[in-house]
């Protein structure tokens, strides 16, 4: 194990850090938060080709855990993912994406994927804070789960963070990710739920956050405490993807700007329009723009288009009604 990756620093003083560090030492010890040495490329998907197979890998491995149902595009697809700042980080090994984690940041009109479920929680993390961002769509082959491209996609994932303006971290994670995270400071919020959307057993998740998360680990100063020193090099100081993320937005945005070259891979996915509310649909045309038109089913946009002209004349009628009023 590299150096610059092991905890060498002052043993902490704090009960809960004694806990934090003897996690991570566990985890270090399976293969986590080491030295990448899988010969995996991590990097953000924006192109077409890594998007599609991201979306698959997550499909594939969400609807064997039963956590989700089948869809006939085989891929996990949401509102979420039309937008051009959804980062969506990949490990590539041959070619082949094995593992999966994308940045949700929160927004007016879509909010944050685990807020069907934890919405109560998250509204009051929102009174707390100024920016979330939420981990989503964590897909790990098996056999790579307990080596460093799990914690080489958290890199990526906390660099983007930092570049968006994220002020706190939330994701909701299944019991056997709870100590992974914990290691990290993620914190419980709220009671465990279930989030399976399948029809088999039910998948008990927590919702978990970190708070401070541009100046989270340097509060200490160096050498006090080993786990802060630790997460301090991991994610801030020795983080190579940090100097990338610039890069990765702005190819992000150059592809979701290309209408023709974006809307295929959204036209393949019907059931991301069949399966959205009217105002789901707009967010996703505001995100889209011409793109919209090119990838929606044609009964789809027809039936959008009818609904959003009744709002129209309901909201002119009322407007009248109350222009009226003495």
């Amino acid at each position: 194990m590299n150096q610059s990756h092991a905890c060498s620093a002052a043993k902490p003083k704090n009960p809960q850090s004694r806990i934090h560090l003897r996690r991570l030492q566990k985890l270090q010890k399976l293969g986590l938060f080491t030295n990448n040495e899988t010969g995996a490329t991590i990097t953000r998907a924006v192109t077409v080709d890594d998007l599609s197979a991201a979306y698959e890998l997550v499909h594939s491995s969400f609807v064997s855990c039963g956590y989700t149902r089948a869809v006939p595009s085989g891929l996990r697809v949401r509102p979420f993912e039309t937008s051009k700042d959804t980062a969506t980080f990949i490990a590539k090994i041959d070619g082949r994406v094995v593992g999966v984690l994308s940045l949700v940041v929160d927004t007016w009109d879509l909010g944050l994927p685990s807020e069907s479920v934890f919405g109560t929680e998250i509204g009051e993390v929102r009174r707390q804070t100024e920016r979330i961002g939420e981990l989503t769509s964590l897909a790990i082959l098996p056999e790579f789960r307990n080596t460093a491209v799990t914690s080489e996609l958290m890199r990526c994932l906390y660099a983007q963070s930092v570049y968006a303006g994220c002020s706190d971290l939330i994701c909701a994670v299944s019991r056997w990710l709870v100590p992974i995270f914990g290691s990290m400071g993620f914190e419980q919020v709220g009671p465990e739920k279930n989030y399976s959307q399948s029809d088999g057993a039910p998948d008990p998740v927590r919702l978990l956050r970190l708070d401070n998360v541009p100046t989270r680990w340097h509060r200490l100063p160096p050498g006090a405490d080993a786990v802060n020193d630790f997460w301090f090099q991991f994610h801030v100081a020795q983080n190579p993807h940090g100097a990338q993320v610039d890069d990765w937005q702005a190819r992000s945005e150059s592809l979701f700007d290309s209408p023709y070259e974006i809307a295929p891979l959204f036209a393949k996915c019907r059931e991301l329009f069949t399966e959205s509310n009217t105002s789901e649909l707009t967010a996703i045309k505001r995100r889209l723009g011409m793109a919209f038109e090119l990838a929606v089913p044609i009964d789809v946009l027809r039936s959008y288009h009818r609904a959003t002209e009744s709002i129209r004349l309901r909201l002119n009628r009322t407007g009248r009604a109350v222009a009226q009023q003495p």
